[in-house]
């Protein structure tokens, strides 16, 4: 009984050092790029290029490819077909050509 109740405090200060530890979602730092906001490691068509979130939250140019594209402020990957056009690797819309209809 003794053991077990020196194995339940440790557990409670143990997890009340880990609750301290975590940051909460919202005050994590993060790359934004307008009202959307990207973990390290993404990659985002800005402008003429693709962007990258460094570990330093900064954006950088980047020769990979995108990760996905943005439209009306919605993220959507690489592939995905929103309104008649498909998102293509290097983060631009290109508009799905319909079959000839006879």
């Amino acid at each position: 009984m003794r053991m077990m109740l020196v194995t339940a405090a440790f557990l409670m200060v143990s997890n009340a050092a880990f609750a301290q530890e975590q940051v909460a979602p919202e005050q994590q730092p993060r790359c934004w790029l307008g009202s959307t906001s990207y973990s390290p490691g993404a990659t985002v068509r800005a402008g003429e290029g693709v962007m990258l979130c460094t570990p330093s939250f900064v954006w950088e140019t980047s020769k990979a490819a995108a990760s996905g594209c943005v439209f009306e402020q919605k993220f959507f990957n690489t592939g995905a077909v929103h309104e008649g056009n498909e998102c293509q690797p290097d983060g631009t819309w290109a508009t799905i050509s319909k079959p000839d209809q006879k």
